[in-house]
């Protein structure tokens, strides 16, 4: 009867010992968790690329619930916060833009010192709707002159900045989604090939797109104030003239007036 007693109550004890998790725990070490922090500075709304981000290992914790587990989490994410130096990397410090949900990446495309900016436009002023995102213009502006008791001033025109990129089309930037901005071929031509013939069945619809706004990627702010400028000058239209893809040349062109029309 003692025997049984005594076998009851080890049993109870072994029991309460294995659940309590004491049994064989032989003071092992902690359990390690991988997380992934900051190689470098990340300020706010910057793309994090590989060489941003590193992995270690550490023991688990209740501080580490929504860290990123793997580079790949991060990478291709912008912050949303400043990360510092060896900084864990948190999910909610990060976010992906989803293009289909109206994100805009827009500011990722510049690098330091441009500026993007936007003009209106109209058919004729717009090259008949024709601009896609990629093509590179020259912008003109057009003073239609005056005449008034102080005498007449005659109509001048400028090429204010040259060779400039477009970012964007109305609220649209890119071309056609997946497909890189056109590319000219070395006749000139710009290069179609990537074009099926489904997308090409479909290019009278797509193609008749109207827009009202053109972005540019200006090379700095100096060239912003020169556009803003422009664009708020009274009597002052402007104009965008269509560049080939090949196209680079920067040349001085001096302001013409109205009698070298006629000359």
């Amino acid at each position: 009867m003692i025997a049984i007693v005594a076998g009851v109550l080890l049993v109870a004890i072994l029991g309460y010992i294995v659940i309590s998790g004491k049994l064989f725990s032989g003071g092992g070490a902690p359990a390690k968790q991988t997380i992934v922090v900051a190689k470098q500075e990340i300020p706010a709304y910057t793309a994090i690329t590989p060489d941003m981000v590193t992995t270690i290992d550490v023991t688990s914790g209740n501080y580490l619930i929504n860290t990123a587990d793997k580079p790949e989490t991060v990478v291709g994410t912008i912050a949303q916060s400043p990360i510092g130096a060896g900084q864990i990397v948190y999910k909610n410090q990060i976010s992906r833009i989803d293009l289909i949900a109206g994100g805009n990446p827009l500011f990722m495309t510049l690098k330091d010192g441009q500026r993007a900016m936007s003009l209106d436009v109209n058919e004729v002023t717009g090259v008949s709707n024709l601009l896609r995102v990629g093509n590179r213009v020259d912008i003109i502006a057009v003073y239609s002159g005056k005449e008034g008791s102080g005498g007449s001033t005659h109509g001048l025109a400028s090429t204010v900045l040259q060779n400039v990129p477009i970012l964007a089309i109305g609220k649209q930037y890119e071309s056609t989604p997946g497909t890189p901005a056109p590319k000219a071929n070395k006749d000139g031509s710009s290069d179609s090939s990537n074009t099926s013939s489904s997308d090409q069945s479909s290019s009278s619809s797509s193609d008749k797109s109207e827009y009202s706004t053109v972005t540019f990627q200006l090379s700095s702010l100096q060239d912003g104030e020169k556009l803003a400028l422009a664009m708020n000058l009274d009597g002052v239209k402007i104009y965008l003239a269509l560049r080939s893809q090949n196209d680079n040349e920067i040349v001085q062109l001096p302001t013409i007036n109205s009698t070298e029309v006629f000359s």
